[in-house]
């Protein structure tokens, strides 16, 4: 089976909280009306970060996939039940 380290899932999550603190921190320091290009490329690195982490997926193997995609399954059953 699987082992993930301690060590790695501290760092996902921690990247993920991470990225999300920068986000909302950002938001809430500088509030104002979002442009066309801040939106685009937010968007963008956002999009590159899921690419990335795609890529270090697959280059780390097929049952990481497996893994990943039983972890988005959940996820997505999580924002079904929880949605508004």
């Amino acid at each position: 089976m699987l082992e993930v380290t301690t060590l790695r899932w501290a760092l996902t999550i921690g990247l993920v909280v991470g990225l999300l603190a920068l986000d909302l921190g950002r938001a809430a320091a500088w509030p104002h009306v979002v442009g066309f290009r801040e939106a685009a490329l937010s968007s963008v690195f956002y999009i590159a970060v899921a690419i990335v982490f795609g890529v270090v997926f697959i280059a780390l193997g097929a049952a990481l996939l497996e893994l990943f995609s039983f972890v988005f399954l959940i996820f997505g059953l999580v924002l079904i039940v929880t949605g508004p």
